[in-house]
């Protein structure tokens, strides 16, 4: 069977197509048992392509007949019966009177005009099952893109609340940090706490009893650079405004007026807040392109990254990268 390609049993109907000759199960071309002889007798093809020859071979064959001069009209090239069908329509509704039965080329012209109908009524049922197939693509398409937008807004929803749920982290985690300050350019052989006692006198500023710790902040790196940074830790939010105000004061802060270094060999001693590391990551690549971003001014202030562009007044707080991306817009 040239549709399910499996082997023909003897007990199986089958039927030949009669312009390509391939043979098929009766049950793969929808065909009864009680029809199987009546299609055998008729002019049967397996699909348009064959009966779209088998209506050339036919047109051929009356011109052949109109030029046939021997031709008798007693000779029957068609044998058409009551109730009969052909190969291209169902007859069964059409009656023929008999004298125009024995017409030869009549009944040409008839099989001729009978196929023509079945290839149009095909042709029909094909153009409709496409256009069913296509309004259900169409209303699925439809659905689709309903499904895509509210996920789209769902995806954009969710992003907003992820966002403000880092701000919110990043608000507690810095709110942890709130009572400590940062040292850093600090050389490092200096002892920590000789560093921080020769700040406090520099500034002028009283540490007994208004810190409660003095550590080293580790750094990356820290083998390839030659300076560190050390983490103050007050003991409440008016002993370190009284520390950075008194700091305020004072000014810049180098190594060579704390005995850390000879005047040829200054360094600048820089004393900000505590950030947490999202922060620092941020400050630290604006700083590097602070050209790129057109920044004046930047520094560290109650926890906040904050900036300053040429010929802009405006003060930029950069808490994240949504911050960074209007940074760059104004």
């Amino acid at each position: 069977c040239c549709t399910c390609t499996k082997n023909i049993e003897d007990n199986q109907p089958w039927i030949d197509c009669t312009q390509c000759g391939k043979t098929y199960h009766c049950t793969c071309k929808k065909i009864s048992k009680s029809k199987v002889s009546e299609y055998r007798n008729s002019n049967w093809c397996c699909s348009s392509p064959c009966k779209n020859e088998l209506m050339m071979d036919t047109c051929e064959h009356v011109d052949d007949l109109g030029n046939d001069s021997d031709a008798t009209d007693d000779e029957e090239v068609f044998e058409v019966e009551d109730g009969a069908r052909s190969g291209f329509v169902d007859n069964e509704n059409i009656q023929i009177p008999s004298e125009f039965r024995k017409d030869r080329k009549f009944m040409i012209l008839f099989e001729l005009v009978s196929g023509i109908r079945t290839a149009i009524d095909f042709n029909s049922n094909q153009l409709d099952n496409l256009n069913k197939n296509f309004k259900k693509l169409d209303k699925d398409t439809k659905e689709m893109r309903k499904t895509i937008n509210k996920l789209n807004c769902e995806k954009n929803e969710l992003k907003e609340k992820v966002y403000e749920l880092e701000i919110k982290t990043n608000d507690i985690k810095q709110q942890s940090l709130a009572l400590n300050m940062v040292i850093t350019g600090v050389p490092k052989e200096a002892d920590d706490k000789t560093v921080v006692k020769f700040i406090c006198q520099a500034i002028g500023y009283d540490p007994d009893k208004k810190l409660t710790g003095i550590e080293i902040l580790p750094a990356k790196n820290s083998e390839k650079i030659k300076t560190k940074s050390i983490l103050l830790k007050f003991t409440n939010h008016q002993t370190k405004l009284e520390f950075q105000n008194q700091r305020k004061a004072k000014g810049k802060i180098f190594t060579s007026e704390i005995g850390l270094s000879t005047p040829e060999n200054d360094r600048l001693i820089v004393i900000r807040d505590h950030i947490i590391g999202e922060k620092k990551k941020m400050y630290d690549e604006i700083y590097k392109q602070r050209s790129v971003y057109g920044i004046e001014h930047l520094w560290i202030q109650n926890g906040n990254v904050l900036a300053k562009k040429h010929n802009n007044k405006r003060i930029f707080a950069i808490n994240s990268d949504r911050d960074l991306e209007n940074l760059k817009i104004h």
